[in-house]
């Protein structure tokens, strides 16, 4: 994230645990990562 910001590919204007949060809600959705994979442990 944050060489993404750095480099403005990517400029953040939400609360950045929010837009963690749903990057890894789209990975799984994706299936690019399993969903255990994000579980809280």
């Amino acid at each position: 994230m944050s060489e993404l910001e750095g480099n403005r590919d990517l400029t953040l204007t939400t609360a950045r645990p929010y837009v963690i949060g749903y990057l890894c809600q789209q990975l799984a959705a994706q299936r690019v990562v399993v969903e255990v994979a994000l579980a809280a442990e």
